[in-house]
């Protein structure tokens, strides 16, 4: 989707954060261009453009008269509104034209609870977006006038930066000055302006400084609650008190070490992968493990690329209900104990939903968590050694030795795979689409359902299974762009995700 972010410049470091957990859409930051009244065009011509307009909240934001007046032409274009809250002391102060949507609490840090909220909450819209008639905007481009003076006098404006200054509005101060200095001034009114532009962002910067220290600081808080993770926030918290030594409003130094300033002893966490027992399980639906779609087939790999298998299919309905309603498979916890995040995931979805029916040979909805514990499971079922594919290794699948774009060739063929162009806007069965096999005869390679990687934050080691990132996802979806279809296109989700948009497949590593 298209998006614009609308924020204060003084929550720049609060922005970085949020976008790096949507940097699968098309963000736009309005970064202020400086081009005088082109600048304000742009900006119309993007709030035309976008499909959600993100509104990050903060008594700086509110108080901006360019934010204000952003989020009215996004109300009277109706564009969808997603509301982000940066500061729990803006809450009350909220408009009720923004007021009235639902807002994403980011008060803390961007956790994963956050995180996930987020991108479900894009999912919604997207979904919402597609089943109704697109928006028209109701008023032309150039008809709606900047939220700043136009008079060409330049103490109307010095007049206006200096209120702004008043009011802490140091970033309406920033570009009012920065146009002002632009136009014809008398000697005095050329220096003032200068020395007001430096003491604006001297304030400027300062106000940015504690945002940043702000956010350290959530995130450090955030960590230390976690007795498993206290060495790294003793890590951080050291880093942080030496920029900022006075600065603990919520007592972090005494969750992280005793009266006596020593640190307390961790807590020990088991994080072994599951064993291999002997044998196979005795499943009650079908003793010898058979399902209908399960078949790995070799991928020729290069002589620095371990050999590996792939699953012709995504994993279905199907199989996935095999491990649903095995006495020994999804009912116990072992198979999520590669992780105290996994596990912790596990232990607040108790009850992962059957198929719908008649959806049984259609991608099963995973998350990467879930995905792994399958994998474990399915390792004692067949006796070989069953995992999610790397990013190297699924390119690998898509695009054979000769390093095409998808898995039939250079050139897009819409006929050819379930994405936005061609296909129902819902799932479609994983064999649907003969003709679109890979080189190594793999298929629903690209469009039905995004697929988990098992490459998360550690590129440089790809099977890094037991760490807390966020985890790449590759193939595109029914919902997706052509772009997204191509073999070099991946996007970051957190890792305890799960949409009707993103499946999963297996390899056997050999």
């Amino acid at each position: 989707m298209k998006i614009f972010v609308c924020y204060a410049r003084v929550d720049k470091p609060f922005c970085k954060v949020f976008v790096q957990t949507i940097d699968n859409h098309d963000v736009f930051l309005d970064e202020r261009f400086y081009a005088g009244e082109d600048w304000w065009e742009i900006i119309l011509q993007r709030l035309e453009w976008c499909d959600v307009f993100v509104y990050l909240i903060s008594n700086n934001s509110l108080r901006s008269q360019y934010c204000k007046s952003e989020l009215e032409i996004a109300l009277k274009w109706k564009k969808a509104i997603m509301p982000v809250l940066l500061d729990k002391e803006a809450e009350p102060h909220i408009p009720q034209v923004l007021a009235r949507f639902q807002w994403a609490d980011m008060t803390t840090t961007m956790n994963d609870s956050v995180r996930q909220y987020v991108t479900k909450s894009l999912y919604k819209i997207e979904e919402r977006l597609n089943a109704s008639v697109p928006q028209v905007a109701s008023v032309g481009v150039g008809s709606v006038p900047p939220p700043y003076p136009v008079s060409a006098d330049p103490v109307t404006h010095i007049g206006a930066a200096s209120k702004a200054m008043q009011n802490a509005d140091f970033d309406r101060a920033r570009d009012i000055l920065k146009r002002v200095s632009k136009q014809p001034m008398m000697p005095l009114q050329k220096k003032l302006v200068q020395d007001m532009m430096t003491q604006n962002e001297e304030l400027l910067s300062e106000q940015m400084s504690q945002r940043q220290r702000d956010i350290d600081y959530r995130t450090i808080y955030e960590v230390a609650q976690n007795p498993i993770n206290r060495q790294l926030a003793v890590n951080a918290w050291t880093d942080f008190r030496k920029r900022f030594p006075d600065y603990d409003p919520n007592n972090v130094q005494t969750i992280l070490f005793d009266q006596r300033g020593t640190f307390p002893t961790p807590l020990k966490v088991t994080n072994a992968m599951p064993q291999r027992k002997t044998g196979k399980l005795q499943i009650q639906s079908n003793p010898s493990y058979f399902t209908d779609l399960l078949e790995f087939l070799s991928v020729h790999t290069p002589s620095k690329m371990k050999p590996f298998e792939m699953a012709r299919y995504p994993t279905t309905n199907d199989q996935f209900d095999v491990f649903l309603r095995d006495s020994q498979g999804a009912a116990k916890r072992r198979w999520w104990s590669y992780s105290p995040h996994a596990l912790h995931h596990h232990d607040k979805n108790l009850h992962l939903p059957e198929a719908p029916h008649g959806e049984g040979n259609h991608p099963r909805p995973a998350s990467w968590y879930d995905s792994i514990a399958y994998c474990f499971w399915l390792t004692e079922q067949i006796g070989r050694r069953v995992f999610l594919p790397t990013m190297a290794q699924r390119r690998r699948a898509v695009q054979g030795s000769d390093n095409r774009i998808y898995p039939w060739g250079n050139k897009m063929n819409a006929a050819l795979a379930n994405f936005r162009d061609n296909g129902p806007r819902r799932t479609t069965p994983v064999n649907q689409f003969g003709a679109a096999a890979s080189p190594y005869g793999i298929m629903d390679l690209v469009g039905n359902t995004w697929e988990w990687l098992v490459d998360g934050h550690n590129l440089a080691n790809p099977y890094d299974y037991k760490a807390n990132s966020d985890r790449l996802l590759s193939g595109g979806s029914y919902r997706s762009s052509t772009a997204e279809l191509s073999s070099d296109y991946v996007m970051k989700q957190p890792a305890d995700l799960t949409a009707n948009t993103i499946g999963f497949r297996t390899i056997v590593i050999l």
